[in-house]
């Protein structure tokens, strides 16, 4: 598909709430579909291999309406969102197997997100941008180029599942023991030859540290 229709009508539709569009969708999404009311609007974004041209824009337009936003595979160098004001119902942000070298400032708008998947790009750190993602339960970082995590990482109390295994760590902060609801942490395939010894997580149910260079683990841990 070069294009959708420009003279396409919506009607008869309670709630447009998935779109998803594949590899061989190029061009931009129509003023048909861009224009439509909140309460036509999608709420779930599809998107695989390619990103529609004016994709910014249109998600301008859907602020208060979309629940969540998929974007895999699409050769992103950044993602196409703005800080300008909140995406209000946004929960679910997937951009993985692009090549995403940071994670642009858009903090604003991704405050309500609950599950972000950045895994195989090519970032090189976890900034502390991250950290203003207060409700963020599920933070997916595996597969990058990965050295650093900010500091502030550990003050997201919500967050349950925190991977950042196959990166290039070879220390992690110990603010992450901040981390009070942890359940999950891959840190497998890093460069870690140890790790700070006050880590504690009541919580902590799964910890995979494989192929690594440690040759023990804190107490705290055992």
């Amino acid at each position: 598909l070069e294009a959708l229709a420009e003279e396409l009508v919506v009607e008869d539709v309670s709630r447009l709430r998935l779109l998803v569009l594949g590899k061989s969708f190029q061009g931009r999404i129509p003023d048909a579909v861009c224009g439509l009311p909140d309460d036509l609007s999608p709420t779930h974004i599809l998107l695989d291999g390619r990103v529609p041209e004016n994709m910014s824009s249109w998600m301008d337009d859907l602020r208060s309406v979309l629940e969540e936003l998929s974007m895999n595979g699409c050769e992103l160098e950044t993602l196409p969102l703005s800080n300008n004001g909140e995406m209000q119902e946004l929960r679910v942000l997937c951009a993985s197997r692009n090549s995403l070298r940071s994670m642009p400032n858009v903090s604003m708008a991704l405050r309500h997100v609950v599950h972000l998947d950045l895994s195989e790009n090519r970032l090189v750190g976890v900034p502390q941008e991250v950290a203003h993602l207060e409700k963020l339960e599920r933070a997916i970082f595996s597969r990058n180029q990965i050295s650093s995590v900010s500091a502030s990482v550990g003050s997201l109390t919500s967050l349950r599942r925190l991977a950042l295994d196959h990166n290039h760590l070879s220390v992690i902060p110990s603010s992450l023991a901040g981390l009070t609801n942890l359940e999950e942490l891959l840190l497998g395939n890093n460069r870690l030859s140890t790790l700070p010894g006050d880590l504690h997580w009541k919580s902590l149910r799964k910890l995979l540290l494989g192929n690594n260079m440690l040759t023990s683990v804190p107490v705290s841990l055992c």
